[in-house]
């Protein structure tokens, strides 16, 4: 595979790793769809589903806190 594939792959793959620790499920998903997998929100997003109604109100990161929370993965925010 090419150079681009490969960065591509590892920006999925971080993207998961991202999602996995530090996101949330929106809860009108939950409560309203529970048939249906909720929608994972990160610190400050918008649920596509719900989308004027549900924001995460969590402030979103800064580069050191992110970059605490992703520790152990090999994922980095270059702080400046």
């Amino acid at each position: 595979m090419g150079d681009m594939g490969e960065m591509y792959r590892d920006m999925r793959e971080m993207r998961r790793m991202e999602r996995e620790r530090l996101g949330v499920k929106c809860p009108k998903c939950v409560s309203e769809q529970p048939q249906r997998q909720a929608t994972i929100t990160l610190p400050g997003g918008m649920c596509r589903v719900h989308k004027p109604i549900y924001r995460d109100p969590r402030p979103r990161l800064t580069d050191a806190e992110w970059n605490a929370a992703m520790e152990g993965t090999g994922c980095q925010r270059i702080t400046t």
